[in-house]
């Protein structure tokens, strides 16, 4: 049985395997952070969360430089999901 192994802190989607079979009572033996639901289809720009029984697509910029509004500071986004309004996306020109 074809099984999709997520994250046990964040829900993320990390890969699919396959469950081994009980030989006690030819059950399938599914671990834990793994569910048999198929995660929907990547897409850009986002994570594929897994939540409450459900697989959700999640805002993921990590990696990406913003910069703060009114100090123009750099903040590299290291967190999954929407990115606050008070940060640029681009680097903000001096007055």
């Amino acid at each position: 049985m074809k099984i999709y192994n997520y994250v046990d802190t964040t829900g993320e989607y990390l890969g699919e395997s396959y469950a081994g079979v009980s030989p006690l009572d030819n059950e399938p033996l599914i671990p834990r952070n793994a569910t048999t639901i198929a995660p929907p289809e990547a897409q850009p720009k986002k994570a594929r969360v897994f939540s409450g029984g459900v697989w959700s697509l999640v805002d993921d910029f990590r990696g990406e430089t913003r910069y703060i509004k009114g100090t123009r500071k750099p903040v590299v986004i290291n967190f999954l999901g929407p990115i606050n309004q008070d940060l640029y996306q681009n680097d903000p020109q001096p007055y």
